[in-house]
C-alpha cells in the first residue's frame, strides 16, 4: 500500500525543491509557516553579521552610532522572530 506517489526525481542522492515538495504533497500550512520562519530567521542573523561586518570596517564615530542603529534594531527584529518561533514549538 502505497500512502505517496514520490516523484521519480526524489529517488536517494537528488535534491528536490520544495516547491515540487508542495506541488506533490498536502504540506499543511502550519508546516509552510514554520519553514517560512526558519528561513527569515537565518536570513535575519546573515543581516546581523553583514551589519557587524560594516560596523568593523567603519572608522568615523557618527556612522558607527548609525550602524550601532541598525543593527539593534535587527536584533530586536531577531528577537521578535525567535520568540515567535517559540510560539510554534509551544502549540
Amino acid at each position: 500500500m502505497t500512502l505517496f506517489a514520490w516523484p521519480r526525481t526524489a529517488a536517494f542522492d537528488r535534491v528536490v525543491p520544495k516547491r515540487k515538495i508542495y506541488e506533490h504533497g498536502s504540506v499543511g500550512s502550519a508546516l509552510k509557516e514554520r519553514i517560512e520562519l526558519a528561513e527569515a530567521i537565518a536570513a535575519q542573523q546573515k543581516e546581523i553579521q553583514c551589519i557587524k561586518a560594516r560596523l568593523g570596517r567603519e572608522k568615523q564615530f557618527n556612522k558607527r552610532v548609525a550602524i550601532n542603529a541598525e543593527l539593534r534594531d535587527a536584533k530586536q527584529e531577531l528577537e521578535r522572530l525567535t520568540q515567535q518561533q517559540g510560539a510554534f514549538n509551544g502549540y
